[in-house]
């Protein structure tokens, strides 16, 4: 049977600002190239007002690793081809995300808001009417107003959610100011989706990409935490944001879900000491607790999934390969691997690669249009290479002799 996933990416080229207005031509992000760069995705920025964000390789060859695809994948105009690697990967649905937008920040509120509306407008000319292909639109956070305006377009032309990530132009996603972005969001049905990411020039001891100290790479990781706790904790604003916001929706994608179990930890600590519970009463968040909260985590495969499972639940995890990238969380095979994962009950499992995507993205539970069975699929995949001149490749489980406790877990993998 399908899946659904969560975390793929479409790469912006030239071709996504031709849709600003006449009045708005000169913010068009210009290309800086560095013919010295170490590896191809290290070559070339956006250059936007006073920032700069990461160009990624339109073939997704981000270090020379792992595969590499055709012209007309990863920007959306081939999707005939994207539909047929997601019918050899048994994927019925992708979630579509920027990766402009990842490292993207500007302080000229007019500059992000001609920008945003020029890719938002460039998304559905390529993806309206796809439907195994929703994408999230990215609001201009400076006017509310023309948030508004954005989300409303996308809503009538295939978004299933917003682009956030966890912190944005200062702001923690607990703050007021962003409670009429969710209020909208909740009104027109649309998920907010926070992804791993945080501006390229707020990201230290880094110069564009191109001098980086690789624990620079664990700011990431603090935004998205953040984020997290943002939706969770009621301190600041007295009841939580899934109360608050009751019919909201929300998805952290591409960090992984280790780090939950440990802002859950924070939030108890904190509470304890700031006088919502008596000093040192320790009160996690319990499973039960979470279950009944609209929130969805994506994974990684080398996580010890049981383990989370008995933290978070089992309605919160979901399957994400970081389809387009060539990084830490990428993994064509990511939902194959967790359904064979010996720790799993097949009927959690099956939640965490299906039934919890399809609720964070609003798809039905009758729209399987993959092929169910895997002998039907192949195993190659088509319009996919690899970027050392090798086969492409779907990664599969391979069981080896480590045990955590008991469980021998799929840890190793093997390319196929």
């Amino acid at each position: 049977m399908g899946s659904i996933d969560l975390d793929t990416h479409v790469i912006e080229n030239d071709d996504t600002w031709t849709y600003l207005d006449p009045a708005e031509r000169h913010f068009t992000p210009r290309t800086v190239v560095f013919p010295d760069a170490n590896t191809p995705g290290l070559a070339r920025l956006w250059l936007i007002g006073d920032s700069w964000a990461r160009r990624m390789p339109e073939d997704g060859d981000l270090r020379s690793i792992g595969n590499v695809w055709e012209t007309g994948i990863l920007d959306g105009t081939d999707l005939a081809a994207r539909e047929e690697t997601l019918d050899v990967l048994g994927i019925d649905v992708q979630l579509v995300h920027s990766t402009f937008w990842i490292g993207a920040e500007l302080d000229n509120p007019l500059e992000e808001a001609a920008l945003a509306r020029s890719y938002n407008r460039w998304m559905a000319d390529h993806f309206e009417g796809a439907a195994r292909f929703p994408w999230t639109l990215r609001p201009p956070l400076r006017i509310m107003e023309r948030a508004f305006e954005e989300m409303e377009f996308g809503k009538a032309h295939g978004a299933a959610g917003i682009f956030l990530r966890g912190v944005e132009h200062g702001y923690h996603l607990c703050d007021p100011y962003l409670f009429p972005l969710y209020q909208r969001a909740q009104d027109l049905d649309l998920a907010v989706i926070v992804h791993l990411g945080i501006p390229t020039r707020r990201s230290p001891s880094q110069i564009g990409n191109l001098v980086p100290q690789p624990p620079q790479v664990m700011t990431h990781w603090m935004a998205i935490m953040s984020a997290f706790y943002s939706v969770l904790d009621p301190s600041y604003t007295d009841i939580d944001l899934t109360t608050r916001f009751p019919r909201l929706r929300w998805g952290f994608v591409e960090g992984g879900a280790s780090w939950a179990p440990g802002v859950l930890d924070i939030i108890a600590r904190q509470d304890a000491t700031d006088g919502a519970r008596p000093l040192l009463d320790f009160q996690r968040i319990t499973p039960e607790a979470l279950a009944e909260k609209p929130i969805f985590v994506t994974l990684g495969t080398g996580e010890d999934i049981p383990y989370l499972v008995s933290v978070l639940g089992e309605n919160m995890l979901c399957g994400a390969t970081d389809y387009g990238h060539n990084d830490p969380a990428s993994h064509l095979g990511a939902h194959t691997a967790i359904l064979e994962d010996p720790g799993l009950e097949p009927r959690v499992a099956r939640k965490i690669v299906d039934g919890n995507g399809r609720r964070l993205v609003g798809v039905s539970s009758g729209f399987r249009p993959a092929p169910r069975d895997r002998a039907e699929r192949g195993c190659k995949l088509p319009h996919v290479w690899g970027a050392q001149g090798t086969e492409a490749t779907i990664f599969q489980p391979e069981e080896h002799s480590g045990t955590r406790g008991q469980r021998v877990h799929a840890r190793a993998w093997k390319m196929r």
